[in-house]
């Protein structure tokens, strides 16, 4: 999979269940993930993961607001300081349960 060297994937609700396997994958793949989550606690879990494994260099974790507005649901990523060379190539969508 040279192809996924190093691309970036944005994944929502990547810091916990399907989605931390989604971002755990990408990882393997050799990817850079942005870990997108509402819970502070699953974010810093996540990455506790990830140090342990030496692979920390390769994600970046990002808290998340979720609203409802009209009947919609946005999601509002806090961090703002995405280094400008990780340009996103994927987003994967893997939020799960009621808000």
């Amino acid at each position: 999979m040279n192809e996924l060297r190093d691309k970036v994937a944005f994944v929502t609700g990547g810091a916990s269940g399907i989605g931390l396997g989604i971002s755990k994958a990408m990882v393997a793949a050799g990817m850079r993930v942005v870990m997108a989550d509402v819970r502070q606690d699953h974010l810093d879990e996540a990455r506790a993961w990830f140090v342990s494994q030496k692979q920390s260099r390769r994600i970046m974790e990002a808290a998340t607001l979720v609203r409802e507005y009209r009947g919609f649901v946005w999601s509002q990523c806090y961090r703002q300081n995405l280094p400008q060379i990780w340009t996103i190539f994927a987003v994967l969508l893997a939020v799960g349960g009621a808000f």
